[in-house]
């Protein structure tokens, strides 16, 4: 009886590292989930050796010519499109002759003559750093305001909802815009007194995530009310288990998962409006650019050259596409009826 006794209490023991082990063996055999995190952490690692990779690196002080060689063609071709043999024969006013490959620029250079590839690099860097940080704020607002929305009820409930109406009925754009430069100043200035120089890139996020969280919000708020009914919590709350455990043990894992799908939808709207803010100047300065600034800086240039737009957009996609699949891994290793 005893060895039988000792033996269940060793199993019992044992189950913690068991469901650990079951875990990592599933994040494993979930394709999104390798594929999405595969795609973010090699675009992370091109933006973390950035200033190694990019041929040209941004300036060290305010001067406003960066990337770029003075002397470089505008839009020299890149690589893979680099034209033939000239035939001068055919050369007018009308018809110029194409600006020739630069090898010094495997990618080409964009309207301000400036390398396209050192500003891929140093784009990804910064969308990546303000796109996720955005989403994870944006993640961890809907989740704590709408837990306390659906838990509390009552007066702090229609407040969250009143203020989730008004995040929702301001423009993104408008709103993020305002908060950037509103706080830009003060929080450059608080980070600076930290030690931390992030190229604003707290406040860009900061001001998207003000903007972003009622989605998230809300449905956080639906799944706690459905949730806090359920047969086995009202069992603990009998039991006299407290508010806090059975949000932390019995809440929580239900919302937290489908909260991070939400919120890295957003993602693409997060780079998009990150351009249009930087495209007017608001939040950040060079050599800060993202790829949603460099897309909207070379529109005027789309039909000559299509191409500028094409790079920065199937980063700022694959970008995208690799959040999503990663966040939908994460649900489905989250959920409780898995595990």
């Amino acid at each position: 009886m005893a060895g039988s006794s000792t033996l269940e209490a060793l199993e019992q023991q044992s189950l913690p590292s068991t469901s650990r082990r079951r875990w990592y063996l599933q994040a494993l055999r979930d394709p999104s989930f390798l594929i999405g995190l595969v795609i973010l952490l090699a675009l992370g690692a091109v933006g973390a050796l950035a200033p190694r990779i990019a041929p040209y690196d941004p300036p060290r002080t305010s001067d406003r010519v960066y990337f770029l060689n003075l002397l470089a063609p505008v839009h020299a071709p890149p690589f893979w499109a680099a034209p033939d043999e000239v035939d001068l024969q055919r050369v007018s006013i009308d018809n110029p002759p194409p600006t020739p490959y630069d090898p010094r620029f495997p990618l080409g250079t964009d309207s301000e003559r400036r390398d396209m590839l050192s500003l891929l690099v140093y784009g990804t860097r910064y969308s990546l750093a303000i796109g996720l940080l955005a989403v994870l704020l944006i993640w961890a607002m809907g989740v704590a305001l709408g837990v306390l929305a659906g838990w509390r009820r009552g007066k702090l409930e229609n407040l969250v909802l009143w203020l989730a109406d008004t995040a929702e009925s301001i423009p993104s754009f408008l709103a993020c815009a305002l908060f950037a430069a509103v706080v830009s100043e003060w929080m450059g200035r608080l980070l600076a007194d930290l030690g931390l120089y992030m190229e604003a890139i707290p406040v860009v996020a900061l001001s998207l995530a003000c903007v972003g969280w009622a989605s998230v919000a809300r449905l956080v708020r639906v799944q706690v009310i459905a949730t806090s009914g359920s047969e086995w919590v009202e069992a603990a709350r009998a039991l006299g288990v407290p508010s806090r455990r059975l949000i932390l043990r019995h809440v929580l894992p239900f919302v937290l998962g489908p909260a991070l799908v939400v919120a890295s939808a957003q993602l693409p709207t997060i780079l998009i409006i990150d351009g249009l803010l930087g495209a007017v100047g608001i939040g950040r300065r060079p050599p800060s650019i993202t790829l949603g600034h460099m897309i909207f800086q070379e529109f005027p240039s789309t039909v000559a050259a299509p191409i500028f737009i094409l790079m920065p957009t199937a980063i700022l996609i694959a970008i995208s596409l690799a959040a999503t699949a990663l966040a939908n891994g994460v649900q489905r290793l989250l959920s409780p009826e898995r595990r």
